[in-house]
């Protein structure tokens, strides 16, 4: 089976899609990014996809043991045996195969491999491919090497499917926390985690999307811009500061989002028919590969975006100052434009 996709990021209508599977509206998106922070960044760093454009995924050995029937703890106590043992993330891939290949050699077929691992940016295990909306295992994975958006989507579909979209819809985290972490959720304080960061996000510093698509460009593209959040960072500015160097070109502050559009397009225009007939048609301004749709909804809602940063950003905006002479600003200094598409959350 193939494992490896065209590593498409999640979008604006991604988010719509799994907001209304969860009978959510776009305000509430907030909740939804606490659960990604809390229940399965740790493992993922923010992105559905590794560097090597195979989703994210965790081998479950002790499921692999109870869908095979044991048959395989004595000749691959490695991917058959008691929970634990799941060794580093670089030996996930590893792990399948090997389960793969004893389920095709007791002809078996993929389906108990496939089943006994957790993937995508929501880290569904494969034995919950009926409600994540799939006929089959092997269904769920094919959908999910495609993008991101699939992964998110099967997520909701678990979500409700389990009822904790109630839980999650009320805000009810040590209900949610319960029932996606079990009975062990107190003692790694899930729920107070999941409240935490619902404040977080819900004070208005949700992930902006452009830039996360960005940073998966970078990622693939084999730099280092650290997790992928949809915020500028220390670590996201040199990836861009190195990516610019090797073209040979000085990265200036006020360059930072063009910057960021270029690494998309290194990575997304050889891949998806969409992007490219996009930027062939001219649909560069600003927020491609976005539609334009989503920039006149940008537009719209840019005044209130702003609004949810700190006065001395705003005003910064406002006058096109450098960022380096305000307290508390980013570092490194970038430079504020005027412009709504330079605003980073526009």
């Amino acid at each position: 089976m193939n494992f490896v996709g065209k590593t498409i990021p999640m979008t604006r209508e991604g988010l719509d899609a799994a907001l209304y599977a969860l009978r959510m509206n776009p305000g509430e998106v907030a909740a939804l990014w606490a659960v990604f922070e809390v229940e399965t960044a740790g493992l993922t760093q923010g992105f559905g996809f590794r560097v090597d454009r195979r989703p994210q995924i965790l081998f479950e050995r002790h499921k692999f043991r109870e869908f095979t029937g044991r048959r395989f703890d004595a000749s691959e106590p490695a991917i058959s045996g008691p929970a634990g043992g799941y060794g580093s993330l670089a030996q996930q891939y590893e792990k399948l195969e090997r389960a793969l290949e004893a389920c095709r050699s007791a002809n078996l077929g993929e389906e108990p491999a496939l089943k006994s691992a957790s993937w995508g940016v929501g880290q569904v295990m494969g034995f919950n491919h009926e409600l994540a909306g799939f006929p089959s295992a092997a269904a769920m994975v094919t959908a999910m090497v495609a993008n991101e958006d699939t992964q998110l989507l099967a997520m909701a579909n678990f979500l409700r499917g389990t009822g904790l979209d109630a839980a999650l819809r009320g805000r009810n985290w040590e209900k949610f926390a319960r029932g996606y972490n079990g009975a062990g959720y107190a003692a790694n304080h899930y729920d107070v985690k999941l409240e935490v960061q619902y404040a977080r996000f819900s004070s208005g510093f949700t992930p902006n999307i452009e830039m996360r698509t960005a940073q998966a460009a970078l990622l693939v593209l084999g730099h280092s811009p650290g997790k992928i959040d949809g915020v500028i960072g220390r670590r996201t500015r040199d990836a861009l500061e190195v990516r610019a160097r090797l073209q040979r070109r000085r990265l200036r502050g006020e360059s930072l989002r063009r910057q960021a559009r270029g690494a998309i397009r290194a990575l997304f225009i050889r891949f998806h028919a969409k992007y490219r007939d996009a930027d062939r048609a001219g649909g560069t301004a600003g927020a491609w590969p976005f539609p334009r749709q989503d920039r006149r909804r940008d537009r719209q809602t840019h005044a209130g975006c702003t609004a949810q940063f700190p006065d001395r950003l705003r005003a910064a905006d406002h006058h096109g100052t450098d960022s380096r002479s305000l307290p508390g600003a980013v570092p490194g200094g970038v430079r504020v434009e005027t412009r709504v598409g330079s605003w980073p959350c526009a």
